[in-house]
């Protein structure tokens, strides 16, 4: 049987740690003597939050804050129901803390991105990144369903619902609650202390550098 990776180790000792809940914490560093059920868990768990590109610190802490839970077994972190419960936990963060680490990082994610494709269609304006359409949708619908770039990435671009010419439940039908959604977290955007002073920083930095090429 392989050894664990240094990236495996450190996230057994993030379930660790999250399990503790702020009490003392010392993080394991003889791993010879790992059973094989934990093995096999942890080996299964890190390939999930590789391929979804998942923050473990989020994905082990999000059944204690959406069920206080008390305790959760590493194994229910190999399972469908610990992914739904991170994605709720997820979408809570995104609709009620726009400040939070995770849509910060999100917004990062997401501008590069945004970046990227810019520079594919020879744009000099991020801005126009909204107009990018090769199908029914505009590219950004789908993107968003995608997670490649947040909500709070078109909030930063000041996207106007007007200007999508597709009827609701079209658009809706790829992103659910897409209008509602875009609507409560405007005003959470607005009155935010971080996110929006980045989002408008990152957009003038890249219009700069798109101009440049």
């Amino acid at each position: 049987m392989s050894k664990l990776s240094i990236a495996e180790q450190a996230i057994y000792n993030t379930y660790l740690k999250t399990v503790r809940n702020k009490k003392g914490f010392t993080p394991r560093k003889n791993f010879n003597n790992l059973d094989d059920e934990k093995y096999v868990l942890l080996k299964k768990i890190s390939q999930t939050l590789k391929n979804k590109k998942i923050d473990p610190h989020i994905f082990f802490n999000a059944p204690y804050q959406l069920h206080s839970e008390k305790y959760v077994p590493l194994k229910f972190y190999s399972t469908f129901g610990a992914i739904s419960i991170y994605k709720k936990y997820i979408q809570e963060i995104e609709l009620t803390t726009p400040d939070h680490k995770f849509n910060i990082t999100k917004l990062r994610n997401g501008f590069k991105f945004i970046y990227d494709k810019c520079v594919e269609h020879e744009l000099t304006d991020c801005e126009n990144y909204l107009n990018i359409q090769k199908g029914i949708y505009p590219d950004f619908i789908l993107d968003l369903k995608k997670g490649d770039i947040s909500y709070y990435c078109l909030l930063s671009l000041d996207i106007s619902e007007k200007s999508i010419n597709l009827e609701k439940k079209i658009v809706e039908f790829v992103c659910s609650s897409f209008y509602n959604t875009l609507s409560s977290l405007r005003s959470r955007y607005t009155f935010s202390k971080k996110i929006k002073p980045l989002g408008k920083k990152l957009t003038k930095t890249i219009n700069k550098i798109l101009k440049q090429k």
